[in-house]
């Protein structure tokens, strides 16, 4: 459907041509930027959805949802067009939408009731405790960028291996040595804004 509303609107492509006049035309909710962004995005979002093995109609779904979310970071200052365009953002917030939308059709894992009992008493504080550092997590990976926060949650917070993630073309890598090595950058990046980053 993107596809043909780009078609039937050649100007966009020229109008659009830079990630800054896109980012602005979707900070203003322009439905001309709207469908341009989608056009732009919808064959990608489409394969990774093949590589899951989810539906055709839910990679459209999720491309809607993630626009949305991408409109929502431009306009709260969480997205900034010098980092990456606005089509690879979009792109790496459908990968992890998608991602989610996998898990949930794996089986799910089962606790027997007396593991669960037997927990200890500090438990519910180490609980809260990791909930508070998966929050700092979750705003520093907003701001480092697509391409590093999505190595970094697809492993640390998605819990996918580094052959899981080479054999389902999660990360764009052809070895996992490489795929080490590029999160490796990341989470140096990630630890130094994690020293001035304000709690």
């Amino acid at each position: 459907m993107a596809n043909m509303i780009a078609q039937l609107l050649p100007g966009l492509r020229n109008r659009f041509s830079t990630k800054e006049a896109l980012t602005e035309g979707l900070q203003k909710i322009e439905n001309a930027a709207i469908e341009h962004l989608m056009a732009k995005s919808e064959g990608m979002v489409r394969k990774i959805a093949r590589t899951f093995g989810l539906p055709e109609a839910l990679a459209d779904d999720v491309l809607h949802d993630g626009t949305i979310i991408l409109i929502e970071k431009i306009q709260d200052g969480t997205y900034h067009s010098e980092l990456s365009a606005p089509q690879t953002y979009l792109v790496a917030i459908c990968r992890n939408l998608l991602a989610n939308h996998s898990r949930l059709k794996r089986p799910p894992a089962t606790e027997q009731i007396e593991n669960v009992l037997d927990l200890a008493d500090n438990s519910f504080v180490e609980m809260l405790e990791f909930r508070e550092r998966r929050v700092v997590l979750e705003k520093l990976l907003a701001q480092i960028g697509p391409a590093c926060a999505s190595l970094i949650a697809l492993r640390y917070l998605d819990g996918y291996s580094d052959e899981e993630q080479l054999a389902q073309k999660l990360a764009p890598f052809s070895s996992p040595e490489s795929l080490r090595v590029s999160r490796g950058r990341c989470m140096k990046k990630l630890s130094e804004m994690a020293k001035s980053f304000k709690f």
